[in-house]
């Protein structure tokens, strides 16, 4: 079978992330909450680091600092972020099934996040979703393409519903990461989707 992932809060600690990059620029003297607001409108655009700095008014020469340091950061510690539960599933599974990558966002920030995290060598293609193509078009050219026996894992239900209104033949799966941004209820957990904490629960 052929398991489509999300990446963020999926597979790598985005929040945990997320929270790291706005303590840096609340030391810097950057308004948090401004910077939280600035961040959830380019969530849905594309988001880049420098984007949100210019966004931000940083000026130029500080935040050419501050991405080189989140640079270092991302590349000292950027396996760490990754759940412990995602590399002993890949691992296990790569000999029987096959997986693709499917984020939303720009695909640059994206690939050098993914290549720190150490999985992206596990995915046999890489896809990237954004405002003028989401990811259910995404899986639909897939299922077009020939590729059978989809299952889709992703913590949103935004993404998921599209999949479910579509009436795609895929099982889907719905992962819920403690503290995570969408980590709440939802009414078609175990309905629509199948509701899960950590990888090992996928049933190919």
């Amino acid at each position: 079978m052929h398991l489509i992932c999300d990446f963020d809060d999926t597979l790598t600690n985005t929040t945990k992330y997320w929270n790291f990059w706005l303590d840096k620029l609340e030391s810097v003297g950057i308004d948090r909450k401004k910077a939280e607001d600035v961040g959830a409108r380019l969530f849905v655009e594309y988001f880049t680091l420098p984007k949100h700095m210019s966004e931000l008014g940083v000026e130029t020469e500080l935040a050419n600092r501050l991405f080189q340091e989140i640079q270092e950061h991302v590349k000292e510690f950027g396996i760490s972020y990754t759940f412990p539960d995602v590399f002993p599933f890949l691992s296990s599974n790569k000999e029987k099934h096959s997986f693709s990558l499917l984020t939303y966002g720009e695909e640059g920030n994206q690939k050098w996040r993914l290549n720190q995290s150490g999985i992206g060598l596990y995915f046999s293609s890489l896809r990237f979703a954004g405002p003028t193509k989401h990811k259910v078009e995404h899986i639909k050219e897939m299922i077009n393409s020939g590729v059978t026996e989809l299952l889709f894992v992703d913590d949103s239900p935004n993404e998921l519903n599209p999949v479910v209104d579509e009436g795609l033949p895929v099982k889907l799966y719905r992962i819920v990461r403690p503290g995570a941004k969408h980590d709440y209820i939802h009414e078609k957990d175990n309905v629509a989707w199948t509701r899960i904490s950590a990888l090992n629960e996928i049933v190919f």
